[in-house]
């Protein structure tokens, strides 16, 4: 699933201005990446490796967490739908109309 957006924590801002540049921006380029794709980033550079795996558990959980929402608007909706499906096959049921009131 690709997404829009992710949670990026300002932390883990210290993880990041402790590493060079070109080490900082291939991170940074691997968290985007996993987060479009899902799939671990394929890096050669064992402290990319090493830092992503201490984000990585965060990323996941957050991924989850708005999955698990995502879901449950999804089924709310759903059954909101239905209900005012059937709240309005009840009115239709039990309405009158003019005709039928003027009948003896």
């Amino acid at each position: 699933m690709s997404r829009k957006s992710f949670v990026l924590y300002t932390e883990w801002e210290d993880a990041f201005d402790g590493q060079p540049n070109d080490i900082a921006g291939e991170l940074i380029k691997a968290i985007f990446d996993y987060v479009r794709t899902e799939e671990m980033p394929q890096t050669d550079n064992t402290v990319v490796n090493a830092m992503f795996s201490i984000f990585k558990p965060a990323i996941d959980r957050n991924i989850g967490k708005y999955d698990a929402a995502i879901k449950q608007r999804k089924e709310a909706a759903l059954k909101s739908a239905e209900s005012r499906k059937h709240q309005a096959n009840d009115r239709k049921r039990t309405s009158t109309t003019v005709c039928d009131r003027m009948r003896p």
